[in-house]
């Protein structure tokens, strides 16, 4: 079940909220498991970031990590509260 987490991360990440909510209603997907789902896919996507964190933080590149601080607090999700 992990890889289908690791597979809707991927697949995700240059989706645009509409197009993946489409894309998990093709999956036939209730959006009460849609929302159950979500804090692993987040989890998942955050490691998936990781590499870049590190090494922008090696090359002491402040501004890269300003950019990835600003999108992982989540502050460029505008459909959250």
């Amino acid at each position: 079940m992990l890889a289908t987490y690791w597979d809707l991360s991927m697949a995700f990440h240059d989706l645009s909220v509409d197009a993946k909510q489409e894309f998990l209603m093709g999956y036939g997907l209730t959006e009460e498991k849609i929302r159950e789902m979500a804090p692993i896919i987040k989890a998942i996507n955050l490691i998936n970031y990781a590499p870049y964190v590190e090494r922008a933080a090696a090359e002491k590149d402040k501004a890269r990590l300003e950019q990835y601080r600003t999108r992982l607090s989540g502050a460029l999700d505008l459909y959250s509260l």
